[in-house]
């Protein structure tokens, strides 16, 4: 199920239902990033470390300024 913007229930707060232990897409992520942070996402990147995915996004705001934004797959939290 896709919230506002395109990020699922559980990016946005919900945990994952009982059994199911998903991440993050990398759609998923950069709509949780426009969301969040605004502006647009001209790069995306994933990088897989052991068993830990993450997502890096480069982010240009209205006002031009660049910002560089991970995700972590499996938590949604934004760095």
């Amino acid at each position: 199920l896709l919230g506002p913007g395109g990020a699922s229930a559980w990016a946005q707060g919900a945990p994952p239902a009982p059994g199911e232990a998903r991440s993050l897409s990398l759609d998923e992520a950069a709509a949780l990033v426009r969301d969040r942070v605004g502006g647009r996402v001209v790069r995306a990147e994933t990088r897989d470390e052991g068993s830990q995915r993450t997502y890096v996004f480069r982010v240009v705001s209205d006002d031009g300024r660049v910002r560089t934004v991970s995700v972590d797959a499996a938590t949604g939290r934004l760095r």
